[in-house]
């Protein structure tokens, strides 16, 4: 994201590889995020809360929802503004089309962000079309090794950056000015 903003922004980027929205909050690393004093917080998790995580995983109906909303309370108590981020989908295809079990943690957002008037972005939607639109072999040097189908390569990951990028001036519009000038994209 440090590409997407002017200088006089300032990117910290706290996340931590592995982490659910249960854990980043227990290891102390929230609490750790909010005394930085930031003035917005791009909050994304739901790859490492979905089943099988052992003590990471959550449920998208309830205690990943519950997470988002302590998020989001301690952020506003802080006088942080917060920003939901819903989970970029694997790469993972089925019949020449992607096959995610993330949508329920993207819509648990989602409606905690409506609950709660707080910015969406909506990039798992962005994720599956834009997979979609490229398939299994368009976008297979977006991951970060052959086998990996979660994490990025460099090219991988500048590309999942401007889909957030591209929401930011409808989502969050009093960041318009703060964001760089798009560049075309090279083929």
């Amino acid at each position: 994201m440090a590409n997407t903003f002017t200088n006089n922004v300032t990117i910290l980027n706290r996340a931590a590889s592995g982490r659910s929205s249960s854990s980043f909050i227990r290891e102390g690393r929230w609490k750790k995020a909010l005394e930085e004093k930031p003035d917005y917080l791009f909050i994304q998790f739901g790859h490492n809360d979905c089943p099988g995580k052992g003590d990471r995983e959550t449920d998208p109906a309830t205690t990943y929802q519950q997470y988002l909303k302590q998020y989001i309370d301690e952020a506003r108590a802080a006088n942080i503004k917060p920003i939901l981020v819903t989970p970029m989908t694997r790469r993972r295809f089925e019949n020449g089309q992607i096959w995610t079990i993330l949508r329920p943690y993207a819509d648990a957002m989602i409606k905690v962000g409506k609950e709660k008037n707080v910015p969406v972005i909506d990039l798992h939607k962005k994720s599956v079309a834009l997979f979609n639109q490229l398939g299994d072999s368009g976008s297979s040097d977006f991951s970060a090794s052959n086998s990996d189908r979660t994490h990025f390569s460099r090219k991988g990951a500048l590309e999942i950056a401007r889909l957030v990028a591209e929401e930011i001036p409808v989502t969050v519009p009093e960041l318009r000015p703060y964001l760089k000038q798009p560049t075309p994209k090279k083929d």
